[in-house]
């Protein structure tokens, strides 16, 4: 076999095995398209549809004066009250009502740190209407919280018995502060240690409520 023949089939063996490598790739690349294929379907509501959240709102309003009258001169034995309205103004329901009371003053006193000697916390519900000069409910009067220690409500929220915070109803609350009866003597004009005389407080009242229980409905 001469020189130029033996070049001749090497450059023939070259071609070959470039056009087997062209077509196995090609072959590959339409196997892969082949894979990648396959049919596809939607579906849409015709109108959108519109979803909103509830809302969860308490607020407490004042009738006459409210917490912004000050209580002034109590004495031993001596009760004064408050009257506001409590309503839900969201549009969801609510649970878990409970009351708790924080003193504002930057030392409190034996008025909020002593459960015998400091002030106690009445709250009663009227259905109907209250009469602030006498303190009678025209309807039916529900004690939500007895006689209970300020002390204690600042330490744990009471729990009030109302079952539903319904959206959009106020209730009608008559808030009692109440002095304990004791006995103190004072001895050539000092007073005594750890007397009620003379102290201040400043409390803030905080009504809180959950969210009703979660549903799952159906058109």
């Amino acid at each position: 076999m001469s020189a130029r023949h033996a070049v001749a089939l090497r450059q023939v063996a070259k071609v070959r095995l470039l056009g087997a490598g062209v077509v196995a790739t090609t072959g590959l690349a339409l196997t892969g398209a082949g894979v990648m294929a396959g049919l596809n379907a939607q579906a849409s509501n015709p109108q959108a549809e519109s979803v909103t959240a509830g809302t969860l709102k308490l607020e407490m309003t004042s009738r006459g004066a409210g917490f912004t009258s000050a209580v002034d001169g109590l004495a031993p034995g001596d009760a004064v009250s408050r009257y506001v309205d409590l309503g839900n103004t969201g549009s969801l329901d609510g649970k878990n009502l409970t009351l708790g009371v924080a003193d504002k003053t930057p030392t409190p006193s034996v008025l909020t740190t002593d459960a015998s000697k400091g002030l106690h916390v009445t709250v009663t519900e009227c259905v109907g209407s209250w009469s602030m000069a006498t303190g009678t409910c025209a309807g039916t009067a529900t004690t939500l919280l007895a006689d209970t220690a300020v002390s204690t409500l600042s330490t744990t929220a009471a729990a009030l018995p109302t079952p539903v915070m319904t959206a959009g109803k106020s209730h009608a609350l008559q808030i009692t502060v109440k002095l304990p009866d004791q006995t103190e003597t004072t001895k050539d004009g000092a007073l005594p240690a750890n007397t009620v005389q003379g102290q201040t407080a400043s409390l803030a009242w905080t009504f809180t409520m959950t969210q009703r229980d979660a549903k799952a409905t159906g058109a």
